[in-house]
């Protein structure tokens, strides 16, 4: 005799009736474990062992499964507060049941505490018997909830890994084109759920606020709001033991310059009006000046309007005392120069990018960003930094990058060409023709390194254009050493002299020296724009969004040449 509540177990709690008799289960069989209690039938050939009042049989009893909020909630994401069972149904799904009683029709239930969704197919294809895949539970989460809710959703998604740059880049391009803008207010760095609220809030009313800032000592401080003001959102879980640590972390705050606060989680959660007017009490206090609320919000150009978060270690700041990385600028001794004199209006902006030749995004981000830099009236300078998306990749790969995606991220063949057709129909409208069919999955460490060689030779640019063409347009080989000498060949370097530096690793160092940087800034995604050492960007952006920091660099520059 089969045992039931073991079969079930191994389908992840729940199963249907046709599976269980496929593995030799008899209706006699399965009506013994109904009566003795092993399993519970769940809905009409559904069987659980889970509790009844788990979220996940309920949605399975109305007749679907857990979206939104609630596949969020089941997998532990960061969400305040009891909220409606949301199922999703297919289009052709009917009789309906309470989430209760599999035995009521949920039209002669009470239906509150329930909402269903009548899903198309393919979001029923995707995601467990019980839940939605985690990308269309987000995508439902953004379209119903308020802000602060869908904010603190993919915080989590992105803070945990759940979600990467490439599926939340994806998951964007999914959303209506009136929703696409929540991608301004995400913070992979954020670490809790008061701290996803308060910045989520304080943004809301106007304020300047940056996440997870470094201290001297290498501590972070939650959350930065308008340079003067610093706030530790405290659970008594996380700090109840750690009572002096945070107060030499709050005379380290002091030391900074700022004014720190320590709302409790439950204050952030429950009493938030208390924490608001502290907060924009001492922002008074230190900047009596600067005005804030819907006025402020609408005119203000700082990570409220675009996403220019200014990045903690990247700029010297009065106010906070930050030092520039000592990595920074390593290999490149013309920009040190540059910062070593004093700053005229003519001086160009430079900017540096972090970037990997196998990076689709960084591709279209560069021609977005060339959009803008064409149309700003001023000199731009340009470096780019090595980052390594799979840097376990082998050189040459079996397989395409179809393949290499689906048994990286465990996602289905098909849901994988969709978004890759996504991406290159974005790249067509920055003037790229990507060649998905034709790619070399590859490891880049080589192509790094020929980039930097390019940049020794005052090269960098042209190569880092070849590189990105020859991969995704072209269909070359960029991971070994003949095929880069060829390409190198290609824009006038020495072909022999770059086989000999290739093999020697000369610039092994360099690219190494980029990611540890890369690390020290918190870069977790690329491509990422870094302005003079001030902002950072993160993503392929619009060029209107990098043009706007060109502008606000540039007007930084010009009132500082004055002073």
């Amino acid at each position: 005799m089969p045992d039931i509540a073991a079969l079930v177990r191994s389908l992840d709690g729940m199963a249907q009736k046709q599976q269980l008799v496929r593995r030799g289960a008899r209706d006699l069989d399965l009506t013994r474990a109904v009566k003795q209690g092993d399993v519970i039938r769940a809905r009409q050939g559904w069987y659980t062992t889970l509790p009844e009042w788990d979220p996940r049989v309920r949605a399975v009893r109305v007749g679907g499964r857990l979206t939104g909020i609630s596949a969020v909630i089941a997998l532990g994401g960061w969400v305040l507060d009891e909220h409606p069972l949301h199922v999703s149904l297919p289009t052709n799904a009917s009789r309906s049941r309470s989430q209760w009683d599999r035995h009521k029709p949920i039209a002669a239930s009470n239906t509150r505490g329930v909402i269903r969704h009548w899903d198309p197919p393919d979001v029923s294809d995707h995601g467990t018997t019980m839940a939605v895949g985690l990308t269309d539970a987000l995508i439902r989460v953004v379209v119903d909830e308020p802000l602060e809710v869908a904010v603190a959703a993919l915080d989590w998604a992105t803070h945990t890994r759940m979600l990467d740059l490439f599926d939340f880049e994806a998951l964007l391009l999914k959303l209506p084109t009136n929703r696409r803008y929540i991608g301004r207010w995400v913070d992979p760095e954020c670490e809790s759920l008061p701290e996803s609220l308060a910045r989520t809030r304080l943004r809301m009313r106007g304020h300047s606020v940056r996440g997870q800032v470094p201290l001297r000592t290498g501590e972070r401080i939650d959350l930065v709001v308008d340079e003067c003001v610093a706030i530790e959102t405290d659970g008594e879980q996380f700090h109840l033991a750690s009572f002096e640590r945070d107060r030499r972390k709050d005379a380290e705050i002091a030391i900074a310059g700022l004014h720190g606060l320590r709302p409790s989680a439950r204050m952030v959660f429950h009493e938030w009006p208390l924490v608001e007017l502290a907060v924009e009490t001492a922002v008074a206090i230190r900047r009596p000046g600067l005005r804030f609320g819907i006025q402020g919000f609408a005119s203000r150009l700082d990570a409220t309007s675009a996403l220019t978060q200014p990045c903690a270690e990247l700029a010297s700041r009065k106010t906070l005392n930050f030092r520039r990385h000592p990595r920074w600028g390593r290999g490149g001794g013309e920009y040190e120069r540059h910062r070593a004199v004093d700053l005229r209006v003519s001086e160009p902006i430079k900017v540096d990018i972090w970037s990997d030749v196998q990076c689709p995004w960084c591709y279209i981000g560069k021609r977005k960003f060339e959009a803008a830099a064409a149309q700003f009236d001023g000199d731009v300078e340009v470096e780019y930094h090595s980052f390594e998306l799979a840097p376990d990749t082998p050189v040459d790969f079996d397989g395409s990058p179809a393949d290499y995606l689906a048994h990286r991220k465990g996602l289905p063949a098909d849901q994988v060409q969709q978004m890759l057709v996504r991406v290159t129909d974005i790249a067509k409208s920055v003037g790229l023709d990507y060649d998905y069919d034709h790619v070399h999955q590859t490891n880049t460490v080589k192509a790094h390194e020929l980039i930097h060689y390019a940049k020794s030779k005052g090269r960098q640019l042209d190569m880092k254009e070849r590189l990105f063409a020859a991969y995704f347009v072209d269909g070359r080989h960029i991971g070994r050493i003949e095929d880069l000498a060829d390409l190198a060949a290609e824009i006038g370097l020495d072909r022999d002299e770059v086989v000999r530096v290739l093999t020697d690793e000369t610039f092994l160092a360099a690219v190494k020296d980029d990611v540890a940087q890369a690390e020290a800034y918190g870069i977790q995604g690329v491509p990422f724009f870094v302005f003079d050492g001030r902002y950072g960007v993160s993503g392929a952006q619009d060029p209107a969004t990098f043009a706007n920091v060109l502008e606000q660099v540039n007007s930084e520059k010009q009132k500082e040449a004055v002073q």
